[in-house]
């Protein structure tokens, strides 16, 4: 691991933990959630397929979209191994050209996304980016149809990753 992807990872947790003190008690004891704004708007949370899902800390629905910070911290806060799988849907040169962390290639627009996409694990938590969000937007459209029950975007995609100085692998 880098030091830069070690000093981010380090700054986003603390923040994660330090926003969500107020009011991530009164979700976990089931006691009506403050109606303040928090930082962090969501939290890991378990469902019936034994992998931990993303919510909405207010509505308590599965998140579908996030910024670039906030999958950064998702990404490096479940506490799960594998969990979330990230999924990078540009071109495979686009994805050569830098990419998230672990993240895996299957390209939105090629042929076999469908057939590539289906042997993966439906009740896993995937985060999917693209160049901007648009394509992995559609991607997270596709894999809900198919089944899959845990699908979150990350709108502006790599570019505003890549902007807000997040850890990219070349």
């Amino acid at each position: 691991m880098n030091n830069k992807y070690f000093f981010h990872t380090l700054l986003f947790t603390a923040f994660f933990i330090l926003a969500g003190i107020s009011g991530s008690c009164a979700y976990v004891t089931g006691e009506a959630v403050e109606s303040t704004v928090s930082a962090v708007n969501w939290v890991w949370s378990a469902d019936d397929s034994g992998y931990s899902v993303v919510i909405d800390r207010a509505t308590r629905q599965k998140i579908r979209d996030v910024s670039p910070e906030e999958a950064f911290v998702i990404i490096g806060t479940s506490s799960r191994l594998g969990n979330p799988v990230v999924i990078d849907v540009r071109t495979p040169a686009e994805y050569a050209g830098g990419h998230i962390h672990r993240a895996m290639n299957i390209d939105v627009n090629s042929t076999e996304f469908r057939d590539k996409i289906n042997t993966l694990d439906k009740n896993v938590t995937y985060v999917v980016y693209c160049r901007s969000g648009g394509r992995s937007d559609m991607a997270r459209d596709i894999m809900e149809e198919m089944g899959f029950r845990n699908v979150i975007n990350v709108t502006g995609g790599f570019s505003d990753w890549e902007a807000a100085g997040l850890p990219v692998e070349r």
